[in-house]
């Protein structure tokens, strides 16, 4: 199975940790390892940057691993190497106005640098991030069309997303994402 135009993605550490092998039965384990091996299956590829590397090398359990050498093997990823533009990362931060949430963003900061970087959607499990930049995507307008896709999260439909093509639909971008909906993961006000 392939697709017309296969996109690069750029998928967080926390998919690849989460990611369980074909034995396992909890829910997120095998959403996530579903969502590698349809990246895998449909074509796309993934965007790797030094430190999205490193924290796969890190974080990533065996099966996401072995997924990953795979996808080099195949020549299925793309390096982004990102300079050291700090002006959009100050933008968000001064969008960003507690100590607390501007710690997260900074952990998180290169998921959409790498976003942007490759014009990728961001694959990533952690809604409180993807709360944080939706709000500063608010006043940070490159932020708005980034697209953020939760593997876990069933009403999201990810892998009909990835086998249609992964496309920039504009209810999956930071700038239409409901930030008055009650969701899992979601900073206290």
């Amino acid at each position: 199975m392939t697709v017309v135009a296969p996109r690069p993605l750029v998928i967080d550490a926390c998919v690849a940790r989460a990611c369980g092998d074909v034995t396992s039965s909890h829910e997120v384990a095998t959403a996530c390892r579903v969502f590698l091996d349809t990246v895998q299956k449909v074509g796309h590829s993934v965007v790797l940057t030094q430190r999205i590397l490193i924290e796969w090398e890190r974080e990533a359990s065996t099966y996401a691993l072995t997924w990953l050498q795979h996808m080099v093997s195949r020549k299925c990823t793309r390096f982004v190497p990102l300079a050291g533009d700090e002006a959009m990362l100050d933008a968000i931060l001064a969008a960003t106005p507690r100590a607390e949430q501007q710690r997260a963003i900074r952990h998180d900061y290169h998921l959409v640098a790498a976003a942007c970087a490759a014009d990728a959607p961001i694959a990533s499990l952690d809604e409180t991030a993807r709360y944080l930049f939706a709000m500063a995507a608010i006043a940070v307008a490159v932020l708005r069309t980034v697209v953020w896709v939760n593997p876990s999260m069933s009403e999201e439909d990810a892998i009909s997303w990835l086998r249609d093509g992964a496309n920039s639909d504009e209810e999956r971008q930071l700038g239409s994402f409901p930030l008055w909906q009650p969701r899992a993961g979601r900073p206290a006000r």
